[in-house]
């Protein structure tokens, strides 16, 4: 599996959803949801959107226009910027009513991983650079599906959602080549020993990796392997792969009954005592307590959410 995949299959840490709503103006959408990857896809009409903290600096979207909120940071999607909010009444067609396709993914803010982190808060990814063959046929799929809501939907969307950010980062990411300004993590996926490093330790994570043998493996030198790690990542080998151990144990204890033992040895541990002191330093617990509060948490409420609910008087917003 490819990083990018697999870094969203992994942080995953529940069903991923996706609706349609149809505001009718005036209308906004305050969005506040740390623990959820989440995306808005204009269908038709107009929108504007802009971060909660940040409310002077607005982004205007047209139809086709693809919106993603890497890490969950709190933003706003209105049908007019706050501070030119127009007189209309609601529930009435205005002309900026908009038909939005929303979706989203849990992932949890303690298991945001750093290429998510480095990926900007308010992605967009305009018509005419995202709506490639393949982007323009997972939205119009997965549009289909939240329309209908057929039997077997809920696995369908939970696929297409995935896919659909998978695509929608990586249209973003074609349209910054050359751009100075793209994070570092970003150009590490580009740079080839740094991606292929990155690729050994996803694809094997248990392995007795030291960067003497990542290097060996991708046959350049060490200095060189340490070196562009650490210019695109900001870390070394090692230290990542320790991070993206812990990740995928936290999957594990999450989604599994798998034996602790066994999920040490997974991720490259040799006794359950090593693994379970270096679980406890990177999630503040220890193995058994991070599984029994992960499978007895309680159900997130809706509030902030996306889709219709999420709908608010915008004047409210206006303060």
């Amino acid at each position: 599996m490819d990083v990018l995949t697999d870094v969203l299959a992994t942080t995953r840490t529940g069903q991923a959803g996706s609706v349609q709503t149809v505001p009718r103006g005036p209308w906004a959408m305050e969005i506040n949801d740390p623990d959820r990857t989440g995306f808005h896809v204009v269908l038709e009409g107009t929108a504007v959107i802009w971060e909660t903290d940040r409310p002077q600096h607005v982004i205007r979207l047209s139809p086709g226009d693809i919106v993603l909120s890497p890490a969950g940071k709190g933003h706003v999607i209105a049908d007019a910027p706050a501070r030119h909010r127009a007189a209309a009444d609601p529930g009435h067609a205005a002309a900026s009513d908009a038909v939005l396709l929303c979706g989203w993914f849990e992932h949890g803010a303690a298991t945001v991983h750093p290429l998510l982190a480095a990926l900007p808060p308010l992605l967009v990814v305009p018509a005419q650079r995202g709506r490639r063959r393949d982007l323009a046929a997972a939205v119009d799929l997965l549009a289909t599906e939240t329309a209908t809501r057929r039997p077997g939907s809920d696995a369908v969307v939970a696929r297409l959602v995935e896919i659909l950010l998978v695509l929608a980062v990586r249209a973003w990411m074609d349209g910054q080549a050359g751009d100075a300004s793209c994070p570092p993590w970003l150009t590490g996926l580009r740079d080839p020993v740094t991606h292929r490093a990155l690729q050994a330790l996803h694809d094997e994570p248990s392995r007795p990796w030291t960067v003497q043998t990542l290097a060996d493996h991708l046959q350049v030198s060490r200095p060189t392997l340490a070196r562009r790690f650490a210019d695109h990542l900001g870390e070394g080998p090692m230290s990542y792969l320790t991070r993206w151990r812990m990740t995928l144990a936290a999957q594990h204890l999450r989604d599994t009954d798998t034996p602790i033992e066994t999920i040490a040895h997974q991720t490259g541990y040799t006794s359950p005592y090593a693994f379970s002191k270096a679980f406890t330093r990177a999630h503040g617990q220890a193995p058994t307590h991070f599984r029994r509060t992960t499978r007895n948490h309680p159900a997130p409420t809706t509030s902030g959410r996306y889709g219709p609910d999420a709908v608010q008087d915008p004047h409210r917003l206006c303060d």
